[in-house]
C-alpha cells in the first residue's frame, strides 16, 4: 500500500472526535514554520475517495516549494501521537507503559519517592486487571 493511500486510510478511519482532537492538538504545539502537514491533513480529509493522481496535483498545489516525503513522515508520525493520546485513557496497556515512563524519568532524576508510588499504583492496577481476567477466563 502507497504511503498516501495509508494516510488517505488512516484518516478515513477515524472518529469525528479523534479528528476534532488532532485539530485541537495540532493548534496547540504547532509552530509557525510546520504547516504543511496540517495542510495535507485536510487534502486527504476532504477528499471523498483515493484518486491518486488528483490527490497529488491538489496536495503539491497547496503544499509548493516543501518536501513532500518529510511532510508526510511528519503528519503520520503527529497522527499517531495524536491516537495515543486520546486513547492512553482507554488502554490499560497504553496507560501502564505511560506510567512506567513517568516512573523511568522520575528515578533518573532521583525522585525515587514519587516513582515508587507510581509503581505501586501500578501494581495495584495490574494485580486488579488480572484478577478481572481470570473472573472473565472461568466464565
Amino acid at each position: 500500500m502507497k504511503s498516501f493511500e495509508y494516510l488517505f486510510n488512516f484518516i478515513k478511519s477515524l472518529s469525528k472526535n479523534e479528528k476534532r482532537f488532532f485539530n485541537l492538538y495540532t493548534q496547540l504545539y504547532n509552530r509557525e514554520n510546520s504547516k504543511n502537514y496540517i495542510l495535507l491533513f485536510y487534502v486527504l480529509e476532504k477528499a471523498k475517495t483515493y484518486k491518486e493522481a488528483v490527490i497529488k496535483e491538489r496536495i503539491t498545489r497547496e503544499i509548493a516549494g516543501a518536501n513532500l516525503g518529510s511532510v508526510k513522515a511528519h503528519l503520520k508520525e503527529q497522527l499517531f501521537t495524536c491516537s495515543r493520546l486520546y486513547h492512553r485513557k482507554n488502554t490499560d496497556t497504553l496507560k501502564h507503559y505511560e506510567d512506567l515512563g513517568m516512573a523511568q524519568l522520575l528515578m533518573s532524576k532521583g525522585h525515587n519517592y514519587y516513582a515508587q508510588e507510581i509503581l505501586e499504583k501500578l501494581e495495584k492496577d495490574t494485580l486488579q486487571t488480572e484478577k478481572h481476567l481470570d473472573r472473565k477466563s472461568v466464565v
